[in-house]
């Protein structure tokens, strides 16, 4: 379930507007300010896969976004994000969470890799698939 902090409501409905007002030429600043909470919610890696998804399940948790998994398949890091249930007002959440989702995985993998590459690979109401190859 989304949490429903007054914070994270707020802020993702704040942006939810700015969507609906700009269209999809505002995609590109929800995803900036999803870059921007990547950095805040920044991790150290030491390990493998696992350590890897099981932090950044712990701030997904937190912040009330969803779960991941993730797999090497198809020549890279394979990144499934589970989106939370959207409850009674999916319109604050459908458009506008998974580009706050993609921009948080930018940070995050840009932060580990400045070589690799992360490409949205298939969205749909309740998934997004990720593929991240160096």
């Amino acid at each position: 379930m989304i949490s429903t902090s007054a914070e994270t409501l707020i802020s993702v409905a704040i942006l939810s507007v700015i969507r609906s007002r700009l269209g999809h030429g505002s995609d590109d600043f929800i995803v900036a300010v999803g870059e921007r909470i990547g950095a805040a919610c920044s991790f150290d890696f030491n390990g493998g896969l696992e350590p890897f998804t099981v932090a950044m399940n712990d701030i997904w948790a937190e912040l009330g976004f969803g779960m991941v998994s993730m797999s090497m398949e198809r020549g890279g890091l394979l990144i499934r994000h589970q989106l939370p249930h959207q409850g009674q007002d999916s319109s604050v959440w459908r458009d506008t969470l998974p580009l706050l989702v993609e921009g948080v995985y930018r940070s995050w993998f840009h932060h580990f890799s400045t070589h690799g590459t992360l490409s949205r690979i298939s969205s749909s109401g309740s998934e997004l698939e990720f593929i991240f190859s160096e």
